[in-house]
Formats: structure tokens, sequence, C-alpha cells
């Protein structure tokens, strides 16, 4: 992996001659704004550095090498703050203390919680020597590896789902059209080569227009519907299509904090039983506080993953990354708008990173092509 450094009067013609000279496989992981002198102080010139690295080709994708490419992210962050490191001089030491108060600020404008922030100013200060701590893109870079980290995904359940599916989870995320993109994408085959037959069972009932919701989303897809509203409904249900190769099962949305209808909600679900493969929802703009009170009151229901909805709706991520750092489950699927089935991916860490804001590390490219 070999890395380069180009600059030019503008961002768009450094790119553009990095594409050039090293092309698809060139990655930008920074960029900076540089001023020349000219002689006597005449005829400054403003150009834009640009720092980056020239990947290996890219073997082809699987559920494993997904996996690689992550673990090749955190590499790549990690050679880049040990490059920046050998470059320093000794006598930049100074500034120690603003450079923490600037990385406590851009934490807190992109919504971290105070204990989060708090967490990573200590291992900024714990694990990164002085002449590191006065460089502020060494920090950044430090501190991009620590919530690159804290992302954890099940690759190869969203590739292909277990036969028995549902998601659970607080009124308002998203849940039925979720459960619709998740539909489409099998019964079309969208993202892997084979098509899957579908069923979907909905046991929201008692929300108004939810049936027809559902109902609309099968019909525009022929898929068919269920609506249950007992356990033993449910059982008749799932016997009635087993021999399906898919089994959608969406849930109504509950309050976690009503405790009467989350248990009423669990012995209708007992009856899924064990081979069941169930993840929780969660929008991606709800407040952190909330989002830890939804992990822990949901557990009952044995959720192995998590879905983040409405990724489109937010400008800022510190709130998820805040609660997930807390939580051993991983991601499923990420929700990024309401088209079906095409605003559900599956996720990677890039698509949450490059939501940060106020870096000066350069997020678009740090793992993406130019």
């Amino acid at each position: 992996m070999d890395h380069f450094s180009e600059q030019a009067p503008t961002y768009e013609e450094a790119v553009e001659q990095v594409r050039q000279k090293y092309g698809e496989r060139a990655k930008i992981y920074a960029r900076e704004r540089r001023t020349t002198r000219g002689f006597l102080g005449f005829g400054r010139k403003e150009l834009v550095l640009v720092s980056g690295y020239v990947m290996d080709d890219d073997p082809p994708e699987t559920a494993g090498q997904d996996r690689e490419g992550y673990d090749e992210l955190l590499s790549e962050i990690r050679r880049m703050e040990q490059r920046l490191a050998n470059q320093q001089h000794p006598k930049q030491t100074a500034g120690r203390e603003p450079v923490l108060e600037e990385l406590q600020l851009l934490l807190d404008n992109n919504d971290f919680s105070r204990d989060f922030i708090q967490s990573v100013t200590e291992l900024v200060r714990t694990r990164l020597n002085p002449v590191q701590l006065a460089d502020r893109q060494q920090v950044e870079l430090f501190v991009l590896r620590l919530i690159s980290e804290t992302f954890r995904f099940d690759t190869a359940n969203a590739l292909h789902l277990p036969r028995r599916f549902g998601l659970v989870g607080p009124t308002g995320v998203g849940k039925t059209t979720t459960i619709a993109k998740i539909a489409a994408r099998s019964a079309l085959g969208h993202g892997s080569k084979k098509k899957r037959s579908v069923r979907m069972v909905t046991i929201d009932s008692f929300r108004i227009g939810a049936r027809e919701q559902i109902r609309s989303f099968g019909d525009l897809m022929d898929i068919p519907v269920d609506t249950v509203e007992t356990p033993q409904e449910l059982e008749n249900c799932l016997k009635e299509h087993e021999q399906a190769d898919l089994i959608l099962i969406d849930t109504i949305g509950k309050s976690p904090r009503d405790e009467d209808n989350l248990r009423d909600m669990q012995q209708i679900l007992a009856v899924c039983g064990k081979e069941t493969y169930w993840s929780l929802a969660l929008a991606a703009s709800t407040k952190q506080r909330d989002l830890d009170y939804a992990l822990q009151r949901f557990e009952p229901f044995s959720y192995r993953s998590l879905v983040i909805t409405k990724l489109d709706e937010t400008d800022v991520i510190g709130n998820l990354v805040s609660s997930l750092h807390r939580s051993p489950k991983p991601m499923l699927y990420a929700a990024t708008g309401q088209r079906v089935p095409t605003d559900l991916v599956v996720p990677k860490a890039e698509l949450f990173l490059q939501r940060l804001k106020g870096f000066s590390v350069d997020l678009e490219h740090l793992s993406d092509g130019v």
C-alpha cells in the first residue's frame, strides 16, 4: 500500500489529480489548505494539499471479506496515526489542553453523551504522548478509531436472513416500512442471487391504519399478509406457512415504559420459539437516554441485533454511538430513507463515520475511492 500527497489550487483539482495519477484505488484521508509566500511576500497562492494511500486490488465481496474490509479500515486509521506521529517534531508539545477542548466541543456538537466524551477524553490523555496530543489530526484519528471500534455488524444474517424474522421496538420507529423493505429485498432477490418465497404476518391490528398499510405493501409486491391477534392465531399462521422461505413478523409498536403491554406482547410472541431471529428497531434520531432505555426494556424479547432506522432524518450520530458502545448487539440493517427496498442497506462503519461533522480529517474519502 503506497501513500501519496498531492496539491492543487482547489480541492476538486487535487482530487482529479489523484484520480488521474492513481486511478479508482486511491483513498484520500486528509486535506489541508496551504498558502505559499511568493517572492518577498508577493504572489501568494492558496493551495490545497490532499494525502492518502493506494489500495491493492479488491477481492470479490463476501460476508467474510466485508469483515476484512472493516478490519482494514481500522488498520489503516492506525497506520495513519503512526505515520503522522513519525512526522512530528519534539518541539510540538504545546497546546495539549486547547486540542482537548476542541475535541470535547467537536464531540458535543455531534451529540455524543457527556459520559462518552469524558471516557474518550481520558483515553486520549492516557494513550497519546504529548507530541501526539498537540496535533489535532492525530487526536482525531485516534478518536475515529475508538468510534469505529464501537460498531458491530451481523453481515452474514443480513445477507441471508433466517427463515423466521421479526422486528420489535418502540412506537413510530418505522418497523412496518422496514419489514416491507426486507420483504421486497428477499422476494425480488435484491442484494442477493436468489429470490425467496415470502410471507408477512402482522399483529399490529390496534394501531389505526396499520393493517391497511402492510396490506398495501403486500399487494404491491404480491406477497401474502396475515393479521393475527392471539398467540393461537399466530401459532396457526406460522404452521400454515411453514413451507415459505421467509416469514416476516411485524409487531405492535410499544412504549418501553408500558410494562403491561410489553408483557402481553411477550406472551403472544412466545409461540414463535427460539428459531425466530428477532431484531430491535431503533430510530437514529432518538435521544441517547431513550435509546439506552429501549435497549434495556426490550431485552426480554431476546433480540439478537439492531435495525437502525431514519438515518436520513438526523444530522448527528453521537447519540447513537454513545448508546451502541454499551451494547454488545450488532447492527443488522440501516434504513436511509422511505424508498422500498433501496433505502435499506447492510451497514458498514463508513456509513456512520461520514455523518460526523467538523472533523478536519477527510471523512468522505477516508475509506471510499475518490
